[in-house]
């Protein structure tokens, strides 16, 4: 392999890497200050952190609001965890080696 593919190949994981933390973060700021109705009408539609940050920072640029200048990442379990569906919130959280896992 040659020098500059594999310093190119770094460079690109450090973007990817800087990239999905920004948008992570964003989405998690986006969530806890409240804004998340600009982003996701259907409060059970179920979008991933890094999902909702995108939408903001297309939200924001064409709507001419803030980008977030800062990274926000909550300590602790999540309060709003990603569901598909209603169907799929009513099912065990794993299913491993035919046994159910239940969180109660």
């Amino acid at each position: 392999m040659d020098i500059t593919f594999t310093d190119a190949l770094a460079r690109l994981g450090l973007i990817l890497a800087t990239a999905t933390l920004y948008l992570v973060s964003t989405g998690t700021a986006v969530v806890a200050l409240g804004l998340r109705h600009a982003v996701d009408t259907h409060w059970q539609r179920g979008l991933s952190y890094f999902q909702i940050g995108w939408r903001w920072i297309r939200h924001a640029l064409a709507h001419a609001e803030y980008l977030l200048p800062f990274f926000w990442l909550e300590p602790g379990p999540d309060p709003y965890p990603a569901i598909a569906s209603k169907s799929q919130a009513a099912r065990p959280i794993a299913m491993i080696f035919e046994q159910s896992l239940e969180i109660t």
